[in-house]
Formats: C-alpha cells, sequence, structure tokens
C-alpha cells in the first residue's frame, strides 16, 4: 500500500515503508536501542491508551551489571513524538475511559509474599499516587475503571505459586483476596462487561482440565473458561463481544456463554495469538505472520512479517517470550502495535522462491541485492553462511552454525542476515551481561547468539481512520464523526478542494463558513489521516460544529429491498416469494446481502470491501 502524503504536516513521529513491502501504510519504530528489551505487554494486555495518544511499554534495564534487574515503564506519546520514563516497574496497564496508567513496583517482603506496590499516573493532571500494597502482577482494569484486577506472588514454597486479587482504584486501597482462584495469571477483565479470565497452569494429560476460569469482579461466579482441547492463546474482542481462542482459524465464544458453549468461527484467517484491534470488535490482530480480520465480513490478510526471531542451540526447544512480536490494535483499529528484533526498515530481508530442504549447496531467492557478497543468514531459527551469491540465489551454504537447529528450507520462507540481527562484538563487550534468562538458554557467554538483539516497540497503521460526514442540521451544517473516532485529535477543512487552516477543528469547536463547496478529513493524535468525507454545497455564510458523537437520527447504514432487481418497500418485499435485502453503508456501498422468501430470511452473505461474499450463513 502506499502510504506518503496520508499524514498531517505535524506528525512528530516517522512513518515509513518496511523493506519488506506488506500491506500496511507505513511502519514506525517506537524505540531505538536494541541492547535492551522492550515490551509492549502481552498480546491480550493493552498498550494503548483510551484515545490512542500513548503507547506504553515496559523497559527491562540494567542495574550495572545484568540486564533485566531494573525495569522501567515508558509512555511514547504519538502526538508529539516524545518518550517518556513514568517509573520504575512493570506491568503497566490503561484504564478503559481515562488516561489513567497504573503499574507495579516490587520489593522482597521476607518469606512468604512479596510486597507489590500498585501506583497509579494519571496523565490528565500529571499527579502520580500510591494506590496500595499486595499486588505484584497486574491484569488489567474492569469494565468500568473501578477495580484492578492482578495477583500476588508467593514464595514460600509451601502452597500455590500466587494469589488472585483485586483492588479499588483510589489512594490507600487494600488488596482484597479472591479465594478460589490461587495459581493464576494473567487475570484479564472484559472491556465491558462484569466478567474477568485467568489464566491456570495446564494439564496435558488430561483433555478436559480447566486452562482458563471465568469469574466477577467480586470473584464469584466462577465457571470453566477452557479446558485443554481449546489450549491455545485467549483474549476479549476489544467491544468485549466473544472470547477469542488464538491458534487456529479465529473463532470465539460470546462473552456469556462459558464452556461448554457454541464456538462461533469469526474469519477465514487463521492467526497464533490473538488480540483486540479496536474498540468496536470489528477488527482482530494475529500473529504469524501478522495478520487482521474483518469480522464484519469474515475477511482478512496478513499485513506484515515481524521477521522476530530468536536463534537458540538445538536442545532449546521453545522460548519464545523474549522475541513474541505481542500485537495489539488501536482504540479505532487503525495502527497495530508490536516488538520485534529486526529493522524492519533497514534490515535486509528476501523471500525462498524454491523449497530447499536440507540442501548446502544453494538457496534460490527473490533477490540478493540487500545482502553482502558473503555473510551468515537465518531461516527459522536456524543460522547459516554462504559463500557467495547471485542475482537471486545465496551459494555454498554451510548449515546449522552455532549449533542452531536446521529445518527444511520451505518456499515462502523470509531470509534475513544474522549479522543484521546481533550487536557488535566491541560493542557487547562494553555492555552490562545479558538477561540470566538469555544466558541459560544459549549455554553460556561465548556463542556469537549471545549478541542476538533484544526487542524494540514499533506500530503499523494498517488502515485508515474512519471518515466524517457532512450534513444540514437544525442549526446549520453539522461535522459528524467516523465510525470509529476514539482516536481522532481533530477534523482538517476544505472549501473548494482548498485547506482552510493548518490547525484542525477539534470536536465541539463551530466555525463559521462562506458559501463554497466544503469537504473534510479527520486527523488522529498520531496525525494519520482518513480520506476525504462526503462534499456539502453551501450557498450562504453558516457555522459549521463539529460533534463529539454521532446523532440519535444518524445512522450509518441503510436498508435497500428488491424484489427481480427491482426496489420495493419492506412490506412488498415480505409478500413476495424471493426478495433481497441489502445493508448499505454510506462510504463502504452493499456490506450484506439476505435473500428473504414470503418474510422469512433463508441466507445471508457478509461481503468484504471488494464486494466478494466472504461469510454465508444458511437459516
Amino acid at each position: 500500500m502506499g502510504f506518503f502524503g496520508l499524514f498531517h504536516a505535524g506528525a512528530k513521529v516517522e512513518w515509513r515503508e518496511p523493506a519488506q513491502g506488506g500491506k500496511t501504510f507505513g511502519v514506525a519504530r517506537l524505540t531505538h536501542d536494541p541492547t535492551v528489551r522492550d515490551w509492549g505487554n502481552y498480546h491480550n494486555a493493552q498498550n494503548w491508551s483510551h484515545d490512542g495518544r500513548y503507547v506504553t511499554y515496559t523497559r527491562y534495564g540494567s542495574d550495572g551489571k545484568r540486564f533485566g534487574r531494573k525495569p522501567e515503564v515508558h509512555i511514547v506519546d504519538l502526538h508529539t513524538g516524545n518518550d517518556s520514563l513514568v517509573g520504575s516497574g512493570s506491568n503497566p496497564r490503561w484504564a478503559h475511559a481515562r488516561n489513567w496508567l497504573f503499574y507495579t513496583r516490587e520489593d522482597a517482603g521476607g518469606k512468604g509474599a512479596t510486597v507489590g506496590e500498585v501506583w497509579w499516573f494519571d496523565l490528565e493532571k500529571g499527579t502520580q499516587v500510591l494506590v496500595g500494597t499486595g499486588m505484584t502482577s497486574l491484569g488489567g482494569v474492569s469494565y468500568d475503571d473501578q477495580w484492578l484486577l492482578g495477583g500476588l506472588r508467593l514464595n514460600d514454597g509451601a502452597g500455590p505459586r500466587s494469589q488472585s486479587r483485586r483492588m479499588r482504584i483510589q489512594e490507600n486501597s487494600i488488596s482484597e483476596y479472591l479465594p478460589g482462584l490461587d495459581a493464576g495469571s494473567q487475570w484479564i477483565p472484559n472491556p465491558a462487561h462484569n466478567v474477568v479470565f485467568s489464566r491456570v497452569p495446564n494439564r496435558d494429560d488430561e483433555p478436559f482440565y480447566v486452562t482458563r476460569y471465568w469469574y466477577e469482579i467480586d470473584g464469584s461466579n466462577i465457571q470453566v473458561g477452557s479446558v485443554t482441547l481449546t489450549r491455545c492463546h485467549q483474549s476479549w474482542t476489544g467491544d468485549g463481544q466473544y472470547y477469542l481462542l488464538g491458534n487456529s482459524q479465529v473463532r470465539g465464544r460470546l462473552w456469556n456463554q462459558s464452556f461448554p458453549s457454541s464456538l462461533h468461527f469469526l474469519a477465514a484467517v487463521g492467526t497464533g495469538d490473538v488480540s483486540p484491534c479496536g474498540r468496536s470488535g470489528r477488527f482482530v490482530v494475529g500473529d504469524k505472520p501478522l495478520t487482521i480480520a474483518d469480522l464484519r465480513s469474515g475477511d482478512g490478510w496478513s499485513f506484515l512479517e515481524d521477521l522476530s526471531i530468536i536463534c537458540y542451540p538445538d536442545n532449546v526447544s521453545d522460548d519464545s517470550g523474549p522475541y513474541d512480536s505481542d500485537m495489539k490494535g488501536s482504540p479505532d483499529g487503525t495502527k497495530v502495535s508490536f516488538v520485534t528484533n529486526y529493522d524492519l526498515i533497514d534490515g535486509p530481508v528476501t523471500w525462498i522462491v524454491k523449497s530447499g530442504g536440507d540442501t548446502t549447496e544453494r538457496l534460490e531467492v527473490e533477490s540478493t541485492a540487500s545482502f553482502p557478497d558473503s555473510g551468515t543468514l537465518v531461516v527459522n531459527r536456524e543460522v547459516f553462511s554462504y559463500k557467495s551469491k547471485t542475482p537471486t540465489a545465496f551459494v555454498e551454504l554451510k548449515r546449522s552454525l552455532y549449533h542452531t537447529l536446521a529445518l527444511n528450507l520451505r518456499e515462502g520462507d523470509p531470509v534475513t542476515s544474522f549479522e543484521a540481527r546481533t550487536i557488535p562484538e566491541e560493542q557487547w563487550k562494553q555492555l552490562p551481561l545479558p538477561a540470566s534468562s538469555i544466558e541459560q538458554s544459549m549455554g553460556g557467554l561465548d556463542s556469537p547468539l549471545i549478541r542476538q538483539n533484544s526487542t524494540d516497540l514499533w506500530a503499523a497503521v494498517v488502515r485508515l481512520p474512519d471518515r466524517p460526514w457532512l450534513r444540514e442540521g437544525e442549526h446549520g451544517l453539522e461535522l459528524i464523526p467516523g465510525e470509529s473516532h476514539y482516536e481522532t485529535f481533530g477534523y482538517r477543512l476544505f472549501r473548494d478542494g482548498k485547506a482552510l487552516a493548518s490547525d484542525p477543528l477539534r470536536p465541539g469547536q463551530t466555525i463559521d463558513l462562506k458559501p463554497g463547496r466544503f469537504s473534510a478529513v479527520a486527523v488522529e493524535w498520531s496525525g494519520l489521516e482518513s480520506m476525504e468525507s462526503n462534499t456539502f454545497e453551501l450557498s450562504k455564510t453558516t457555522s459549521l460544529r463539529a460533534l463529539q458523537d454521532k446523532p440519535a437520527d444518524f445512522s450509518w447504514t441503510r436498508d435497500a429491498w428488491a424484489v427481480d432487481g427491482q426496489p420495493v418497500d419492506r412490506e412488498t418485499a415480505y409478500a413476495s416469494a424471493q426478495a433481497v435485502r441489502e445493508e448499505v453503508h454510506r462510504y463502504d456501498g452493499t456490506i450484506c446481502r439476505e435473500a428473504y422468501g414470503w418474510g422469512e430470511i433463508q441466507t445471508r452473505d457478509d461481503l468484504n470491501a471488494n464486494g466478494k461474499a466472504i461469510r454465508r450463513l444458511y437459516y
């Protein structure tokens, strides 16, 4: 996708085209230090603020001796481009309707427990206060922004590893124990309803062993959320309507139907991890590769390879935590944040065009132009060298360097540069020791594998903001915000095709307009702009008001009924042997088509942006 010119002139974050291309409107590298791990929360714990202006992450800094021992909570402001340190700690979690950020700090509390402090940063007031103690891990904030859900880690070794807890959002709050939910983790509240899910340790030998519990905010009404048979990564949709199950075709259960209940297949694409993408619930996002699904139509597409991998020795089976992309969508579903330990803008990348199996002769790829004449490559988690290259092949391969695991080289696999994945040796020697978990996985400090990059925080634009709508209102012209507009900073107005002013008109503001042909575009806090709205002709001077929400008498869709291809009203359609109802969107056109017989629905087709039926329902 092209993306130049889609950002307001005042945008402070630089969005660029990734080297691999992909289906994005640009990517931005939000942090720039591969020596230290930056992480934007687990895939089901949101790191976008409610208005999409801020993205939070944890930096696993060093104590001067070893990385990972001094975590810090940071915020990136996409409006100003500033990266701000909030404080020492981890587990940053946002409120749902306010720019409140909560996080934890840990202090050793002696035998039996770790004393966890919970801090509350109010960005709007610029204040920071201690909520209370007795919670070492934050899961999230309740749907009504009244409670924090999380856990207290225990360290006496005699009982469960943790207790589930809750804390009211206020100063001097008490950590309340929730019985019956010991040994849990994650504690992810539904964003719209009084239900929380908590993960408990798996038991692979028991197919119906509970792996997720659902419960209400006060710890009551404990139900089964998921069992071993559906072991996978799990999350809520952004509107809280579905409980998503990943590692398969996109699917989920209704939020109020615990296991066992119907499992709904929601889109025709699959993901690994699965996460919400926007508060409307229309979109979800996943990885392997980075993929977005549109639940309105059931369509989906891959938009980017995150290229994030750590090449471990072949005796390490699975330790993906330090490099998982952990993607999350922004409130309007326009952007996706993720982490990767590879430079997506300047890092060399190509794709295998012919499966090579266990070959040591040559590897045929799309192009070798961005790679040196000889060097070291990475495919999957294997490192191997090549002595020379042609324009479309790497020649004379030496496989499984540094005891990395050799897998069959398959058509379509990405190929990256090992040199681009590592910190130069002389620089690495000056750094603190790596995190102890990485050193343990690598088997020591001698292998070049120990110098691999840590993750940075990135974002990708996956769709444009929803367009606003101009109409005549009772007291002048009305500018109605797009369907999703949580991230809207303001609007640029155009008169006869020319911009009126450089500063966007803010929601709630009013401006007087002279006669002319007017249109508008929405501008996000990030500077990302929508496509142009409908046009409206003014014949006299009129005031325009930018509304903060859609009026009650306005709808983005309308019903269109037809019999034998001719428009009719609903009553006539109901009285016909065959009739069609189309749901027509003001900008997107027909988004669904239903067949009726004598007033009874028979089939429904949900259509994608190209008018293709992706999902068909039979009645």
